[in-house]
């Protein structure tokens, strides 16, 4: 969402964002950041999402789960984030914006909008769009309910990948996907011209938490049959492989993406 809230203050208006834990790094971007859930850490999230109804269904693969079926697990990836809407809702209504700009799978964004009587706009963050919908299912519309607020009317979605890639209708609006991974120190091997393309791949903060680093086994098997450079981010500084690696791949803690 930086780039986004960058061209917001560029535009010339103000921009604050409510978000908890390891977001609250977006202060690093230089935005004022409040603290929705103080103390909150990524382990003890993990931890919370790990006792929710959508548990089981995400600690297994999802290459094998029909359309029908994934359409069934996002109520529940929805209600995960349940214990974290009110203590957003509260500051977004003591804050009193003009407009609520949200991540899809987080109902505090359409409940604080709801409440105030501002509009409100999703931000997508990958391939498989959570529509407005999913907030009028169950256990979805629990915070919903708990407000006394329905989901408002005719939510728009900003889509920041390629319609080809989109899983399900692409969102009418689409915004030019921007990195942004704050400052950071580059390794010079980034400076070496290379006679092929160069992949970068990473699982994020979350699965490598939950699942480990095995997860990025069949990756790095697969990239041995493919004619390009792939960079494995891990977030470990751990680098270490217990197995050899292809020659074209390398492993690596982070690094500026963007880069």
């Amino acid at each position: 969402m930086v780039p986004l809230a960058w061209a917001f203050r560029l535009a010339g208006h103000e921009v604050t964002f409510a978000a908890a834990g390891d977001a609250l790094a977006v202060r690093d971007a230089g935005f004022l950041a409040l603290d929705a859930v103080p103390g909150l850490t990524t382990a003890q999230m993990i931890a919370d999402f790990k006792k929710s109804p959508a548990a089981e269904h995400l600690e297994r693969p999802l290459d094998g789960v029909s359309p029908e079926e994934l359409e069934r697990i996002k109520p529940l990836v929805v209600a995960m984030w349940d214990g974290y809407v009110d203590g957003h809702v509260r500051l977004a209504e003591r804050l009193r914006p003009d407009l609520v700009v949200y991540d899809p799978i987080f109902a505090a964004g359409p409940v604080a909008a709801a409440k105030l009587g501002v509009p409100c706009v999703a931000h997508s963050f990958g391939v498989s769009g959570f529509e407005p919908e999913v907030f009028g299912q169950a256990p979805a519309s629990e915070a919903f309910q708990r407000h006394g607020v329905t989901v408002p009317k005719g939510i728009e979605t900003i889509g920041v990948v390629p319609s080809s890639l989109e899983i399900g209708p692409p969102p009418r609006w689409s915004m030019r996907y921007v990195p942004y991974n704050g400052g950071g120190l580059l390794p010079e091997w980034l400076l070496d011209e290379s006679d092929r393309p160069r992949v970068a791949v990473t699982l994020g903060t979350v699965v490598p938490e939950t699942h480990g680093l095995g997860e990025f086994t069949p990756i790095i098997e697969a990239a041995e049959a493919v004619d390009a450079e792939f960079v494995i981010a891990t977030g470990s500084d751990e680098t270490s492989w217990a197995t050899p690696l292809p020659p074209n791949v390398r492993v690596t803690g982070w690094v500026p993406l963007g880069a």
